[in-house]
């Protein structure tokens, strides 16, 4: 009986694994990219309000790092409208003897128009734990048949998306 509800339990959360992941929009090419606009609100009219509503989004929705990590992307990679660093990443602990560590990087364009235009793209995941550290391209993570790090690819993915959805 234990069997046979062991083998029960490796099912189901496999079928739930398997239902669990959504697609990620992909550009032309099929790699992982995120595109659209965000309208600006009425109650913001100036080139200045707009800047700060751009970077309490970003720090809000798009990033977990500090602000000394955030001035690291800047002096590396350059910034992007609103004084946003062109790469990104959003971290992932986890508490466990491993001292695991998970991290969705990726690059940022933004344009201001009739609303803020974002593109992001060039998506990597990274993995770190006491004695092993690994990166790859997130197209490559996605593929392998891994629950756990589906899992968690997967609230990457709903934190990018609600992202997208507003201010």
């Amino acid at each position: 009986m234990r069997l046979l509800l062991f083998l029960l339990l490796v099912i189901v959360s496999r079928v739930a694994c398997a239902q669990a992941a959504r697609p990620w929009p992909r550009n032309a090419a099929g790699k992982i990219e995120f595109t659209g606009r965000l309208p600006w609100p009425d109650s913001v009219r100036t080139e200045a309000q707009r800047q700060l509503l751009v970077r309490r989004w970003y720090r809000r929705k798009l990033t977990n790092d500090k602000l000394t990590a955030i001035r690291t992307f800047i002096r590396e990679s350059g910034a992007t409208y609103s004084g946003i660093p062109q790469e990104s990443c959003y971290l992932l602990n986890i508490a466990n003897d491993d001292k695991e560590h998970f991290s969705l990087c990726f690059h940022i364009t933004l344009t201001p128009d009739e609303g803020l235009t974002y593109r992001f793209f060039d998506f990597e995941s990274r993995y770190g734990s006491i004695d092993y550290s690994t990166n790859d391209a997130l197209e490559n993570t996605l593929a392998l048949k891994n629950c756990n790090m589906q899992s968690i690819m997967e609230s990457f993915h709903e934190q990018l998306v609600a992202a997208t959805k507003g201010w």
